[in-house]
């Protein structure tokens, strides 16, 4: 299931020329990282304990991952935990800048909110 949600989060990553090329670059380094995509696949075998196709809860799989990908780039920041690595990679902070994570996180919060809205569930 984890390639499926990474193929997932792919799309939904996938922004228009409304979107400044480094804000899409922090957030698809952020949301695109490896990982071991935990808090979505609990959110796919909830779906299918209760009976359903896990596809139909692919868009709250994706949202939960977005929400978590936000808390991890807001952690990370020089005013909080002020890591510079997260997995072995340059945090968001780090391989962007401060004003361009919180910008990424926040973009992720709301993007979340946005996925879940426009779901036909």
């Amino acid at each position: 299931l984890c390639p499926q949600i990474d193929a997932a989060l792919d799309r939904y990553s996938q922004y228009d020329d409304q979107c400044p090329a480094r804000l899409r670059d922090a957030i698809r380094h952020s949301l695109l990282a490896p990982g071991k995509r935990l808090r979505p696949l609990l959110v796919l075998m909830a779906c299918e304990a209760c009976g359903y196709d896990y596809q139909a809860a692919m868009p709250a799989a994706c949202a939960v991952e977005m929400v978590h990908t936000y808390s991890l780039i807001h952690d990370d920041l020089p005013s909080m935990d002020d890591d510079d690595l997260r997995r072995g990679l340059p945090t968001c902070h780090a391989a962007f800048d401060e004003a361009t994570a919180i910008l990424a996180g926040d973009a992720l919060l709301a993007q979340a909110f946005e996925v879940l809205a426009a779901a036909n569930y």
